[in-house]
């Protein structure tokens, strides 16, 4: 309906739309937040699982480097053990050997030449024993080189997810600043949104008691058609027909246009929670006659004034003070029925008279009392 359009037009829409647009935008972007930081998190974890696998085997590693640096000090002690008895064996071998040398009988050199043979078979067993060590030691030296190698790479990789984790941690902390304030916001926007549906209950509860008092005091123009009532989301349209109370071309109340508006009048001094907006609307006829034509040269101006002449008679046969009353005009660009007949033209040069509840205004528009 046409009414409801200029209701939902002047406040409804852009509210509800703009509540709906905030909540889904923190909703949508919170959840998107938390997936991100559940990522992050998940990410954080691997990698600190990582890192500990890792320092795991460093320390592996260093008990094996120092297990194998251990042994071979001992083989080294060794060698140089077997290295003092190879030089004991040397040095008792020159000792025979300057016995040889000396005048003996036969039976005393046999038996020195066999203790040069035996010796020099100790030193034989002492070289291979040594040679079979120093073997170890070099096995070892290569053992504890790629074990060395191997630490060191650890260590870079440990380093490098030392990085990360830092990095991500970083990354982590800044995305729960991003979902604490989004959470804020959501819940701001959750008690904003509370308070404006308590306005729309209360809202709704104080208009369906005005339009029981409006279809009452308006009865028999309700019935004649010269007032139709529409009840919209946020308000109350009164859409009076322009043919009662204004002459084609004219910008003031006919005798049936003061009746009707100033029954309207009254009822707006009872309905004293509201504001109200009247909106003066045209036909499409242009404006030709040149002295009204001087004062409004389109429809746009003819309409504003209709508006403003409904206005005035309101304040100035009743009650109602001037700043709860708003005047405007939307020319002919907001037509009810055809402008072919003058039927039709009759029913678009018509008033919509909008009671908007104050307490919508001041809480969700305005966001300040109306004084």
């Amino acid at each position: 309906m046409k009414y409801k359009r200029v209701l939902n037009l002047i406040l409804v829409f852009g509210l509800i739309f703009a509540f709906i647009a905030v909540n889904s935008l923190f909703a949508g972007g919170n959840k998107a937040l938390e997936n991100q930081l559940n990522e992050c998190k998940g990410k954080v974890s691997t990698l600190e699982t990582e890192n500990s696998n890792l320092k795991s085997q460093i320390s592996d590693l260093q008990s094996q480097i120092s297990s194998l640096k251990s042994e071979k000090q001992q083989l080294e002690q060794k060698i140089n053990d077997l290295q003092a008895q190879i030089k004991q064996k040397d040095q008792e071998i020159a000792d025979l050997k300057s016995k040889i040398e000396a005048p003996e009988p036969s039976i005393v050199t046999k038996t020195v030449e066999q203790q040069i043979q035996e010796k020099d078979q100790q030193i034989q067993a002492l070289q291979l024993k040594k040679q079979e060590l120093e073997q170890n030691v070099q096995k070892i030296n290569q053992q504890l080189s790629q074990l060395q190698q191997e630490n060191q790479t650890l260590k870079s990789q440990k380093a490098e997810l030392d990085r990360k984790v830092r990095l991500l941690q970083s990354e982590k902390k800044a995305l729960e600043e991003k979902v604490a304030e989004i959470t804020r916001i959501k819940e701001e926007d959750e008690k904003a949104l509370a308070v404006y549906e308590g306005i729309q209950k209360r809202t709704q509860e104080m208009m369906d008691i005005a339009l029981e008092k409006i279809q009452s005091v308006l009865r028999d123009e309700i019935e004649k058609g010269e007032v139709r009532v529409f009840k919209g989301t946020m308000g109350i349209v009164l859409d009076v027909k322009g043919e009662p109370m204004f002459n084609e071309g004219s910008v003031k109340l006919n005798p049936k246009g003061q009746y009707i508006i100033g029954k309207i009048g009254l009822l707006l001094e009872e309905l004293d929670g509201y504001m109200v907006g009247v909106i003066g609307n045209a036909d499409n006829k242009p404006i030709v006659t040149p002295s009204l034509k001087k004062c409004y040269p389109t429809n746009w101006e003819l309409s504003a004034q209709r508006g403003a002449t409904v206005v005035r008679y309101i304040v100035e046969h009743s009650t109602v003070p001037p700043t709860r009353m708003v005047a405007m005009g939307l020319g002919e660009f907001q037509p009810i029925d055809t402008n072919d007949t003058p039927e039709g033209r009759g029913n678009n040069r018509r008033v919509d008279i909008v009671l908007l509840p104050m307490d919508v205004l001041s809480s969700v528009v305005i966001g300040a009392e109306i004084k």
